[in-house]
């Protein structure tokens, strides 16, 4: 297999130079970065579970891309981007097998699409799109935000990582309406309709709709929603509960039974978004500064408009906020970041319990889980150490073939991003735990940094 990709590229980036190329109207490009980085302190689940703890682990990667687009007329093109990776990144797994140390890359899809524009006079403009479709609409999330296709309503649960905002994707439909108005404002409305093809239950359908509006480039004001499993492809996986064999066993791990009330837990639900972007150069003009300096932005979803008796009565816990600020970097680096999150959910932020157990409800640290009044009972089991997370991005491009990041964090990058693909060696659970280090009483100690990792990546185009 790896053997005809190899063979497959190499006769694309012959065609490059071919005037059959040119002929063809196809435009090819390519690309590949190196990353590695080092834990600092992460965690590592208490209990019985096994789990694998990254403190001081080396983590590293290797990618590479083709991207194949052709146009057919004006506005009409098709476009196949592949990419490439290592099977592996961890260093070190903690596991005595050694086996899927073994060098292996996996090939991968990163889009793969159909478009079609249309113009409407010099103002009005329509974007019209099938397939597997990239998807990013706050374009200062770096690593944190981005809730609204990065997330699941029940459990509540969201990823980060390092230049993750241009990589979520949906299969499916697309339509985008742009309309400029007087002085250089612009109104964007994007609607999508995509199967889940990322997260079990896999295939429901899902809607999307989008709104931004960009007032003379000094402030940018967005909002969204999602229907997230708005069509059911197997009811008895979206809301397990009413699956008869699922319930036999561990019926607490899919509904919660008061009395004569049976409450029956969803995958099915609303996300709302809302964010901003205050550029204070939009006021005033200075060559001492890059165009991304002094940026100020943040982002606020609600995953879950709903509310359901035991794992989700309050709203509040399912409330990510994101703000951010570009540092004046002048012109020595492109993005210069902090980010600060914040997200009082009581429970791990892992979809361990969605994908080993087929159910919405939260995982509390055991493969099945207690009772929702035997955990409420248990103040020891609430996970409020890690509301706060942070990073701090900053980016240089050298040329137009050369790009160099470097993240420090403690975000959501999840663990199983660093291990080699399911049935997975650790939990689906963030690679960060704690935030801040703690005092005496258990009180976090602001600004003493707990668990944290460093990522360095250099990036290069043909």
């Amino acid at each position: 297999m790896l053997k005809k990709i190899a063979v497959l590229i190499a006769v694309l980036v012959m065609g490059v130079l071919s005037e059959e190329n040119e002929l063809l109207g196809l435009k090819i490009n390519g690309w590949g970065w190196i990353a590695f980085g080092r834990v600092g302190s992460g965690i590592d689940l208490p209990g019985t579970e096994y789990d694998l703890d990254f403190s001081k682990m080396w983590l590293s990667d290797v990618n590479a891309g083709l991207r194949i687009e052709k146009e057919f007329e004006e506005n009409f093109k098709a476009c196949v981007h592949l990419g490439i990776s290592t099977a592996y990144k961890l260093t070190d797994p903690g596991m005595p097998s050694q086996e899927f140390q073994l060098r292996r890359f996996a090939p991968y899809i990163i889009e793969a699409s159909l478009r079609r524009g249309f113009s409407f006079g010099e103002r009005h403009s329509l974007k019209l799109a099938i397939g597997y479709l990239p998807v990013r609409y706050n374009p200062q999330a770096a690593n944190l935000g981005e809730y609204l296709f990065r997330s699941t309503p029940y459990p509540s649960v969201f990823e980060s990582g390092f230049e993750l905002a241009d990589k979520e994707k949906v299969t499916g439909l697309h339509a985008g309406y742009s309309m400029k108005l007087l002085d250089k404002s612009l109104l964007n409305i994007d609607e999508y309709l995509f199967s889940n093809m990322k997260i079990f239950p896999n295939f429901d359908i899902s809607e999307a709709l989008l709104a931004s509006f960009n007032f003379q480039q000094y402030i940018e004001i967005g909002g969204g929603v999602c229907a997230h499993g708005m069509i059911s492809v197997d009811k008895r996986k979206t809301t397990p509960g009413f699956d008869p064999q699922r319930i036999s066993y561990y019926p607490e791990q899919y509904i919660l039974i008061e009395g004569n009330d049976t409450t029956f837990y969803t995958f099915r639900g609303t996300k709302l978004m809302g964010r901003f972007t205050l550029n204070p150069q939009g006021f005033f003009k200075s060559s001492l500064f890059g165009p991304e300096d002094l940026k100020i932005y943040g982002e606020v979803a609600l995953l879950g408009v709903k509310n359901y008796k035991g794992w989700f009565e309050n709203r509040r816990e399912r409330v990510p906020r994101m703000i951010g600020f570009n540092f004046p970097a002048f012109k020595v680096l492109d993005v210069l970041s902090l980010q600060l999150q914040y997200f009082p959910n009581p429970y791990y932020n892992t979809w361990d319990n969605v994908w080993k157990n087929g159910t919405p409800i939260p995982y509390t640290g055991v493969r099945y889980s207690r009772p929702y009044e035997e955990w409420k009972a248990d103040t020891s089991l609430l996970i409020d150490n890690d509301d706060w997370k942070w990073s701090i991005y900053m980016s240089r491009k050298i040329g137009k073939r050369l790009r160099l990041s470097l993240l420090f964090a403690n975000d959501d990058t999840k663990k199983t991003s660093y291990m080699p693909p399911p049935p997975a060696q650790s939990r689906y659970i963030d690679m960060m735990g704690q935030t801040w280090m703690e005092d005496e009483k258990g009180n976090e100690r602001f600004g003493i940094v707990k668990d944290w990792y460093w990522m360095a990546k250099m990036m290069f185009y043909l």
